[in-house]
């Protein structure tokens, strides 16, 4: 998917006791590094307007605008808006 291409991937740590677990986990076939998948966990904003993402072990972690985050919400879930709970 291109927004996860184009974004701007920072090095971080994940934190499970901080962050939480995430709301979703998925992958796509075709982002592979070699043999290995890419796992992205995703967690939606205080505000759940807004989706950050790790990818596979937490070592990255990026932000989407809203409109970014609506378009990778969608197709994750197949609904049109960001309704977490």
């Amino acid at each position: 998917m291109e927004i996860l291409n184009k974004a701007n991937w920072e090095k971080s740590k994940l934190d499970l006791d901080k962050d939480g677990h995430p709301n979703y986990i998925f992958y796509f076939n075709k982002h592979k590094k070699g043999n290995k998948i890419v796992v992205f966990s995703v967690w939606a904003s205080p505000d759940k307007d807004k989706l950050e993402l790790t990818k596979d072990d937490g070592g990255k972690h990026v932000q989407l605008n809203k409109d970014d985050s609506e378009l990778i919400f969608e197709t994750i879930t197949d609904y049109e808006t960001i309704t977490l709970n």
